[in-house]
C-alpha cells in the first residue's frame, strides 16, 4: 500500500516526481489501494484498468525479484547475502548490521517522518479480504522470495524471527510492504 500512496502523493513531502500519464489515469480511476487491489483479475474494463494501473504505477509495477539477476540462487549460491534488513524489525536489524560492520554508534536510521519517507495512513481504508487475496496472487513470486529471505535471516544469519503480523503478506492490514532489503557481501 505504501508504494501506491507514495506515488499518489508524487513522493511528497520528501521528493517530488510528477505522475506518468498511466499513473495519472490510475489515480483518476482508483482512489485507494484497496479499490485497485479489489479490481485486479476482474472481467471487463475495470479489470483492464486495474492491470494497466498495476503495471503503470512506479513502486507497484516493479516486482522485488526484478532487482536480482538470479533471485532463486541468491540464498544458495556463492554470493550469499551479508545481511537482510526486514521491515518489521528494521531498527533492530540495522543496529545488528551496524555492529557486524563495526560502524560508529552514531550512525542510525532517520527519525523524522520526512527523512524516513514515513507517512500517516490513518485515513486510508484497510485492505479487504478480496484485495489481500488478489495481491497475494499478483505478488506470489515476491511472497515466496520474502519467505526465503525470512528463512535465510533466521537460519543463516541467526536473526530473530519477524513479528508474526508481518510474516505473510496481508496477515495484518499493514501499510508497510514487509519486503526485506538484501545486502550482498562485497
Amino acid at each position: 500500500m505504501s508504494g501506491f500512496y507514495s506515488r499518489k502523493r508524487k513522493g511528497q513531502p520528501r521528493y517530488y516526481v510528477e505522475w506518468s500519464p498511466r499513473e495519472q489515469r490510475a489515480f483518476e480511476v482508483f482512489a485507494h489501494a484497496n479499490d485497485l487491489a479489489e479490481a485486479l483479475f476482474s472481467d471487463g474494463e475495470l479489470g483492464a484498468q486495474a492491470l494497466n494501473a498495476m503495471t503503470g504505477i512506479l513502486h507497484v509495477s516493479t516486482p522485488q525479484l526484478s532487482w536480482f539477476d538470479d533471485p532463486w540462487d541468491l540464498f544458495y549460491g556463492a554470493r550469499r547475502p551479508f545481511f537482510v534488513l526486514r521491515q518489521g524489525r528494521l531498527r533492530q536489524d540495522f543496529a545488528a548490521m551496524a555492529r557486524k560492520l563495526s560502524l560508529p554508534v552514531e550512525i542510525s536510521l532517520p527519525e523524522d517522518r520526512t527523512s524516513a519517507h514515513r507517512n500517516d495512513y490513518a485515513g486510508v481504508p484497510p485492505l479487504s479480504d478480496l484485495a489481500i487475496k488478489n495481491l497475494q496472487r499478483w505478488y506470489a513470486a515476491d511472497i515466496e522470495f520474502f519467505r526465503l529471505a525470512q528463512a535465510y535471516a533466521v537460519e543463516q544469519l541467526a536473526l530473530p524471527p519477524e513479528p508474526k503480523q508481518v510474516r505473510a503478506f496481508g496477515a495484518q492490514r499493514s501499510n508497510r510492504s514487509g519486503r526485506p532489503t538484501v545486502l550482498h557481501q562485497a
